[in-house]
Order: C-alpha cells, then sequence, then structure tokens
C-alpha cells in the first residue's frame, strides 16, 4: 500500500478491519515506511535518491554545485513531454515561486504553459536556494535552453 501511496491512517484502517485482533498503531505505521524507504535508498544520500528517481521516470534534470563541487545549489526538472508540449505552446509562460513549504524549506519554482485550447501543462520544476534574481535566471535560461527555440534574450 506504501507504494500506491495510500495514505497512512487509511493502511492502518485497512489492517485493523482485515485482522481484528491487530494492535499496531499509526506509529507503527510511520516506522515502517520510513524503513521502506531507507532499504529501497539503500547507500545513497537523499539528494542522489532524487536524481537517480528522476532518470529512473524519464524526467530531464539539471543542477548546479556551489564551488565545493558536492553541494547542490539549484535543481530543475521536467518530464520529456512536457518538453515536446512546450515546443509547441511556447508562448504563454506562467511562474509561480512557492516559499519555503517543503521539508528543506526551499522555494519551489513551477513553471506552467498553456495550449492554444486554455488548458495548463507543467513545463518545469526547481528547488532554488533562495528567491535571487541570479536563482531564477538560472532555472528558466535551462527551462529555455531545453526547447527549440531560439533567438530568445533576455
Amino acid at each position: 500500500m506504501f507504494l500506491n501511496f495510500v495514505q497512512l491512517k487509511n493502511i492502518l484502517a485497512t489492517l485493523k478491519r482485515k485482522e481484528p485482533d491487530n494492535i499496531s498503531n499509526i506509529r507503527q505505521v510511520y516506522n515502517q515506511r520510513h524503513r521502506n524507504n531507507k532499504a529501497s535508498r539503500g547507500y545513497r544520500n537523499k539528494m542522489q535518491q532524487l536524481l537517480k528517481m528522476l532518470d529512473d521516470n524519464k524526467y530531464v534534470s539539471r543542477y548546479r554545485n556551489y564551488d565545493d563541487e558536492v553541494t547542490v545549489r539549484d535543481i530543475f526538472w521536467t518530464h520529456q513531454d512536457s518538453i515536446k508540449f512546450f515546443n509547441t505552446f511556447s508562448t504563454v509562460l506562467l511562474l509561480d515561486s512557492i516559499y519555503k513549504t517543503n521539508k528543506y524549506r526551499l522555494p519551489l519554482f513551477e513553471m506552467v504553459g498553456v495550449t492554444s485550447t486554455e488548458k495548463n501543462f507543467a513545463v518545469g520544476f526547481s528547488f532554488l536556494k533562495c528567491e535571487k534574481e541570479d536563482n531564477f535566471r538560472w532555472a528558466l535560461e535551462v527551462c529555455w535552453s531545453l526547447s527549440d527555440r531560439i533567438g530568445f534574450a533576455w
């Protein structure tokens, strides 16, 4: 059920419904999920796991490091199908930054395109170290570099 993204409280309810004598509690379900995640990650840290999962699921990702060449500063990812949509419908690009709502308290920069039938599609996402012009410029340049368009100037 973990793999199907079932909510943990629903997993516990299902266990108790199938086995009325089960004395498990929600803390045990959380602990088991943590053990499963750790086992699937193996020796990789969380950033290495993210990059592996993006690659495994055919996402295109770019990142830039600090001067130490180890610590990731900004990361951008998009799906191959999103790139195809962006190449077809690149007239309108909506940008939104959600500040410090995730576990690592990093801004999430989201780029959304609009089709000719006024349907939205995700162009790309980026976790940025901070909300400064340089970071946004980098994310937009990476996004634009993945498109077939030429002649774009800042």
